[in-house]
């Protein structure tokens, strides 16, 4: 504690340096936890599915070929002992009529394998029964919980209630839908660029499977070789070079396009991050050599290798805690006003949508781990200074400071 009462006292004698050291390392330690959280929110979290480990992408051909015909006829009842779910949807546009005007909404039709294998799960109401999934069923719908504040007030009683809609682009058929349930707050797909959703449907057509659920335990490999046999069975049109049905896990999917951009990025930041220590190391050696005389006279009363060894860690840990604190502060700001344009350049939200880009506990552990790291290496850096065998040089000369060896100078130079 005497330790870091000291080093507080001066860094308060010596504004600009503690001012230029914290302000610095605060910039670094904000990009770094910026780029971290992104990093995290696309490549490190899990997609916000139950289970999604065992939640599949369908690649019936590669990039760039044309598919297969048929696809829409795979009997997926007789694939029940290795997909648990066939995952299907459709995107619809929807108008909502307000008092004579009309409000675009986003609308999904989802199969019954869409509702249980990706877990939705309404906060209020319930899901679908399998019965609105068959042609001519009533008409009903989950919609999100933005529709439901902005247009229902948050109506704790919503379930029931019905919603005047106009389906597809020319918005010239009337339709009501009973709203049986409310979607969870920022309800997120996965497919093409993680759309979120205003409204969810049945889907009563048949349709292409896009994604699957495999059952617990079951080899992809097997589920790949099962889905091509059954493929090859009711297809047709194959090129000759077709290889077959190939699964892909769904977070890898999405973020397949942008993987090399965020590792560049990453690569980035942590150079700078280097850099922005070497300076800091460089004005932790200066002002160590302008210390030398203070140092010599505490080492000529007995002062020991362990207790500069204290002084100087107390006055690197005090930078690096300032420095991480209003890192924070900073990272915070920046992901409020900047997570829109991080997304935009990426091309698609963040899985799970909109605030998964944040400063979770991944972020904050790694953070301090970064943190704690430097903290040690600016401790180490001013014990280079050889004060220990200069110490009669340094005693004997007239000013406050003593030149520099060879080995001084070109650690400067390194650094």
């Amino acid at each position: 504690m005497n330790d870091l009462r000291f080093a507080f006292r001066q860094f308060l004698r010596n504004p600009g340096f503690t001012l230029v050291a914290v302000s610095s390392l605060a910039i670094g330690l904000a990009l770094a936890a910026c780029t971290l959280a992104t990093v995290n929110a696309y490549l490190l979290r899990s997609v916000p599915y139950p289970t999604a480990q065992r939640v599949f992408h369908l690649r019936y051909a590669p990039v760039g070929p044309w598919e297969p015909r048929g696809m829409t006829a795979i009997d997926w009842k007789s694939l029940s002992d290795v997909v648990e779910d066939s995952i299907t949807s459709s995107g619809v546009a929807f108008h909502l009529n307000d008092a004579g005007s009309l409000t675009r909404a986003r609308g999904l039709q989802a199969s019954s394998g869409f509702v249980r294998g990706l877990g939705v799960q309404p906060v209020i109401g319930r899901t679908f029964v399998e019965e609105e999934f068959q042609s001519g069923a009533e008409a009903v719908a989950m919609i999100s919980h933005a529709l439901w504040r902005d247009r229902f007030g948050s109506d704790p009683q919503i379930a029931g209630r019905q919603l005047s809609v106009m389906r597809g682009e020319e918005a010239e058929q009337p339709q009501m839908l009973r709203v049986v349930g409310v979607l969870p707050p920022g309800f997120w797909f996965g497919r093409d660029s993680g759309a979120t959703v205003d409204i969810l449907t049945p889907l009563h057509s048949v349709m292409r499977t896009y994604m699957v659920r495999l059952r617990e335990d079951v080899p992809v490999a097997l589920a790949e070789k099962r889905i091509t046999e059954a493929a090859r069975s009711v297809g047709s049109d194959f090129r000759p070079d077709w290889t077959g049905v190939h699964l892909e896990s769904v977070q890898q999917r999405y973020v397949e396009n942008i993987r090399p951009v965020l590792v560049g990025i990453s690569i980035a930041v942590g150079v700078v991050l280097v850099l922005v220590c070497a300076n800091l190391a460089v004005l932790l050696l200066l002002r160590a050599m302008r210390r030398q005389k203070e140092v010599a006279v505490r080492v000529a009363l007995g002062a020991e290798q362990k207790h500069l060894l204290r002084m100087v860690a107390a006055e690197a840990g005090l930078i690096c805690v300032a420095a991480f604190a209003a890192g924070l502060v900073l990272t915070g700001t920046a992901l409020r006003v900047l997570t829109p344009l991080f997304e935009a350049q990426l091309g698609r939200p963040a899985p799970g949508g909109p605030g998964m880009i944040q400063i979770d506990p991944t972020v904050l552990i790694a953070l301090g781990g970064v943190t704690l790291l430097i903290a040690l290496s600016l401790a180490f850096i001013p014990l280079l200074a050889p004060w220990r065998y200069q110490v009669a040089d340094t005693l004997r000369s007239q000013g406050t400071t003593t030149t520099d060896g060879p080995f001084m100078r070109r650690l400067r130079r390194a650094l």
